[in-house]
């Protein structure tokens, strides 16, 4: 199921990328087009390494374990982005 959802979301995902390029290229130029391309692209990436990372968490518990610490390195590092403190220098 999760593998149904990720392949349609990278799919229409990247149809969606594409004519908003191709939009982008039309009003703005090659800068605007390149720009637009590369965020969707990045974008359609992070929400696959998320998909996968909740294939798995899915799977941990549904065998039974807890194994919040074995769901991966990637996961810690982006649950650290998430939480990480904001800097000294600006206003909290």
């Amino acid at each position: 199921m999760i593998a149904d959802l990720a392949a349609r979301v990278t799919w229409t995902g990247g149809v969606t990328v594409a004519v908003m390029t191709a939009g982008a290229w039309w009003l703005a130029g090659a800068p605007a087009a390149a720009g637009v391309g590369g965020v969707g692209s990045i974008a359609r990436l992070n929400f696959r390494w998320l998909a996968r990372d909740v294939s798995r968490a899915t799977a941990l518990i549904a065998g039974g374990q807890s194994g919040v610490g074995r769901i991966g390195r990637s996961s810690f590092t982006q649950e650290f982005r998430l939480t990480a403190p904001q800097s000294r220098w600006t206003s909290a």
